[in-house]
């Protein structure tokens, strides 16, 4: 089963939501931007995950634990993300469930693959 997960990062804490396939909120939590809590917050989710991540200032520590755990990462523009800059409650909760929505809906196309090497 595939499930869809929205990170909104920030410096010291991020809020992440998953959803599975029919769109149903798995988790909605807020976190340290600790490392190895990340993992064990996205193991206990299972099945093979997509994460959406905001392109934003200090992004890359993240995408790049996420790459290295196998998952499928998916980066948003700042500028492009149209769920989320349209919303009009705008909240890191609001934020990270528009993320997770994002892959598996027409807003797909606001979100880009990572084309960093690894």
């Amino acid at each position: 089963m595939t499930i869809y997960v929205g990170i909104d990062l920030h410096r010291k804490r991020s809020q992440i939501a998953a959803l599975d396939e029919q769109g149903t909120e798995l988790l909605s939590r807020r976190v340290a931007n600790d490392p190895e809590a990340l993992k064990a917050i996205l193991a206990e989710l299972g099945g093979e995950l997509q994460v959406a991540l905001e392109a934003t200032y200090g992004w890359e520590w993240l995408a790049d634990m996420l790459e290295a755990e196998g998952h499928e990462l998916h980066l948003s523009h700042p500028l492009r993300t149209k769920a989320i800059a349209a919303a009009r409650v705008k909240t890191d909760a609001v934020d990270a469930h528009a993320r997770a929505s994002a892959p598996h809906r027409s807003t797909a196309r606001s979100v880009c693959r990572s084309a960093r090497a690894a």
